[in-house]
């Protein structure tokens, strides 16, 4: 079963340019390495430019798993949050099987 994440993030004034860099590096590090990454997406709010949204998604649970046990993001994780005001993270189980990706 796939595995989403939401992320509501909210940057400090004046540092979003440092965090979209920094997220773009980290997100080649995953697209790289990690195959049971589906999508890594970043979005920004219109309403509101200092808060984006990550949208991401892995083909199951131990796939998560690698992503959160992954050097690149025990590099870029801790460099990324200093740049946080505010950061606020659910994970979702899939429960519409009719789009469910498998992996036979």
């Amino acid at each position: 079963m796939t595995v989403a994440g939401i992320k509501t993030i909210r940057v400090k004034p004046g540092l979003d340019v440092e965090f979209k860099k920094m997220f773009t590096e980290m997100v080649a590090e995953i697209k790289k390495n990690e195959p049971g990454c589906l999508f890594f997406d970043l979005y920004q709010m219109q309403e509101d430019p200092t808060t984006y949204i990550v949208l991401e998604r892995y083909i199951n649970e131990e796939a998560n798993t690698a992503h959160k046990k992954s050097a690149h993001l025990a590099y870029y994780s801790p460099r990324i949050r200093a740049l946080f005001d505010h950061i606020e993270v659910k994970y979702l189980d899939q429960v519409n099987f009719s789009n469910q990706i498998t992996t036979d």
